[in-house]
């Protein structure tokens, strides 16, 4: 099978950085009520759709200023390695994101990445106040301000081998539809819990060696192996 039937996307927050730039904010910005809000997502007793809404009435800064906070949270400093060996090797790797565009663009231009496709929701900010616009592709339960899930299933649909990466709320649809998932944090709590199979990581170094075993597998076999087939 080429290389190029896999299909990699990744999570942005807390994946690829080392903190949640929106969580960073909010803890920068937001009075503590904004962490009852997110305990009330991660135990499902709201969508996240009018949760980050939420969050977001409690700040009261400019985007720009809120652009400059989130900048100073580090990136997870194995990532490039991987997004370039994925770029050498013609593998696509998109981010997709439950946070905001101007903040990735942002991002990613700091770090000299920003060759790499992504989506997310948008951010408006007029007089400081903040209005959560929720990425424009198709959503499935609407649900979430962006159905990550949707580009999961179409990528399967024209035939590709999805390897899915994250840590989050967001990432617990897309991660449970793809065929190889990668998990740390919140979402590998939430794994474990549904008894659902994944590759451990701490950071990317740790990716890029499982991933390296799935693509080995898949020079020779056309089959989706068990997700433990790589973990044991």
């Amino acid at each position: 099978m080429a290389l190029s039937r896999i299909y990699v996307y990744t999570d942005f927050d807390g994946t690829i950085t080392q903190r949640d730039l929106l969580y960073y904010l909010l803890d920068v910005a937001a009075p503590r009520e904004w962490q009852l809000i997110e305990a009330a997502l991660t135990s499902e007793a709201v969508d996240e759709k009018s949760a980050l809404q939420k969050e977001f009435d409690l700040i009261n800064i400019s985007l720009q200023e809120a652009i400059d906070i989130v900048m100073n949270v580090p990136i997870d400093p194995t990532f490039a390695a991987f997004a370039y060996y994925c770029l050498e090797h013609e593998i696509p790797l998109e981010i997709l994101s439950g946070g905001f565009e101007q903040f990735i663009a942002a991002y990613l231009q700091k770090h000299q990445l920003a060759f790499i496709p992504f989506y997310a929701n948008k951010a408006r900010v007029e007089n400081n106040r903040w209005q959560i616009i929720g990425a424009p592709n198709p959503k499935i339960r609407h649900l979430c301000n962006h159905c990550k899930t949707y580009w999961v299933k179409q990528k399967q649909q024209a035939g590709y081998i999805v390897v899915y990466i994250g840590d989050g709320n967001t990432d617990r649809c897309p991660a449970s539809h793809a065929h190889y998932r990668f998990a740390k944090g919140d979402l590998a709590r939430y794994l474990d819990k549904h008894q659902m199979p994944y590759i451990p990581f701490q950071n990317f170094a740790d990716v890029l060696e499982k991933f390296h075993a799935i693509l080995t597998y898949h020079k020779e076999n056309t089959r989706v192996a068990p997700i433990t087939h790589f973990t044991d």
